[in-house]
């Protein structure tokens, strides 16, 4: 998953994907007054060190037009496939903790309001995202008649999947792009969102965001759509559709969670199948690769080697956790 959320950070790391994802899905009267021109992403010795361990997190400080007042915006990339029922929780924590910093650098003055911190979440995963979005929606309320008096700190969700369903025809939107890109039906689909990619990001100005979106290709899409496709390192988005224009791709569904039970089960009598050629064993081992695969991208070696020396009974408990299981390792705690 840490490869994930590294293709994905290399992207939103550019003010023009922030900006068209805020613009483009958010209906808010207040992005109208913000300077753009200001977007940037907050120098890593401002931030604390608790942020700075939070690898697939991004903070941007854009000023209001014409004032010397700001924003904070944080956005979470959740690449998790499991919904994080306290969310909220870890979003409030951090907004307390930047504020904390921000008094403690002297950059808020006694008397002088706490800039607004605009909280994002962007999940990637398949299952509907049921959890709160306001830390005071987790807290039980006192007993009796007391008033309320629980915190009130949200974020605003970002479902990857839903964003592709809407799109924004006809409005070169980068965010939107890559969205539907992710969630493209076929391979030819798939190329035709890159070119238009590459196309509206032509000119040399905008080398770079070519280069990390083929970087996000190559570490994100590919290993979840076509595990088979090849691309050679620093790519750009136009070379990366020439590139898979000349290859036979085959081009399977995203990954859901909610079939994920359905595909064991399909992958046991495809190991049965197996078994009566190969072997049980080996058939239950691959399907177990190719699952691990889907859901957390590349399997190391190590790990390959770990499944194919396991017993036929190992397999199927291991295969049981990928259901729950967060990160890869926990799958053979």
């Amino acid at each position: 998953m840490a490869t994930q959320a590294n293709g994905y950070k290399i992207v939103f790391e550019f003010p023009r994907v922030i900006e068209d994802l805020l613009t483009g899905f958010l209906d808010e009267p207040w992005l109208a007054d913000l300077d753009w021109e200001t977007l940037e992403l907050v120098p890593g010795d401002f931030v604390t060190e608790d942020f700075k361990r939070r690898s697939n997190d991004l903070l941007w400080r854009i000023y209001w037009k014409g004032q010397d007042r700001c924003i904070y915006i944080y956005l979470l990339l959740e690449i998790q496939s499991v919904v994080q029922w306290h969310m909220a929780v870890r979003v409030a924590i951090y907004e307390l903790l930047l504020y904390q910093q921000l008094i403690r650098t002297d950059k808020v003055k006694n008397g002088e309001p706490l800039p607004p911190i605009f909280g994002m979440v962007l999940y990637t995963g398949e299952a509907r995202w049921n959890a709160a979005n306001d830390i005071g929606d987790l807290i039980a309320p006192l007993p009796g008649a007391f008033p309320p008096s629980h915190p009130r700190m949200g974020y605003h969700l970002f479902d990857e999947k839903e964003l592709a369903a809407r799109g924004i025809p006809g409005i070169r939107n980068v965010a939107s792009a890559l969205f539907r890109l992710k969630q493209a039906a076929t391979a030819e689909e798939a190329l035709a969102i890159m070119g238009e990619l590459g196309e509206w990001l032509k000119e040399p100005e905008q080398t770079d965001l070519r280069l990390a979106l083929g970087e996000w290709l190559r570490l994100v899409l590919l290993p979840l759509r076509a595990p088979r496709a090849k691309l050679p390192v620093r790519v750009d988005i136009l070379e990366a559709k020439r590139t898979m224009a000349e290859q036979t791709i085959d081009w399977s569904k995203p990954f859901r969670e909610e079939g994920l039970k359905e595909g064991l089960k399909e992958g046991r009598k495809e190991g049965r199948k197996e078994g009566r050629k190969e072997g049980r064993k080996e058939g239950e081992s691959a399907f177990l690769i190719h699952v691990l695969h889907a859901k957390f991208g590349t399997v190391p070696r190590t790990v390959r080697q770990q499944i194919a020396s396991a017993d036929a009974m190992t397999l199927l408990k291991w295969g049981e956790r990928v259901l729950t299981a967060e990160r890869m390792e926990e799958v053979f705690e």
